[in-house]
C-alpha cells in the first residue's frame, strides 16, 4: 500500500559485493560483482524466479544456471538478464 513506500533513498541490507540493484514497488533484484542474481522482497506471482511463491525477506540466489550477468532489467514480471559474452 501507500502506506508501506518510502519516497527516497534507503539503504540496501543483507547483499554485498553489489554491481547493480534494482527495485519495484515490491521486490529487488541485485546483480553481484560475480555476476549472480539474487532477489528478495514480495514473490505472490512467483516473479522473484524461486520457483514457488514465498516471500523472501532476504537475498536469495535466483536463476542460479545463469552466470556472468551485467544487466537485468524488470517491470513487475517477467525479469529479463543479459549476460557477458
Amino acid at each position: 500500500t501507500a502506506t508501506n513506500c518510502m519516497a527516497g533513498f534507503v539503504q540496501l541490507t543483507g547483499a554485498t559485493d553489489v554491481m547493480i540493484a534494482k527495485a519495484s514497488l515490491a521486490y529487488t533484484m541485485i546483480v553481484k560483482n560475480n555476476g549472480t542474481v539474487w532477489a528478495c522482497g514480495v514473490n505472490t506471482n512467483g516473479q522473484l524466479g524461486t520457483g514457488n511463491t514465498t516471500k523472501q525477506t532476504k537475498f536469495i540466489q535466483v536463476a542460479k544456471k545463469i552466470t556472468n550477468v551485467n544487466q537485468i532489467a524488470f517491470n513487475c514480471f517477467p525479469n529479463f538478464f543479459r549476460t557477458f559474452q
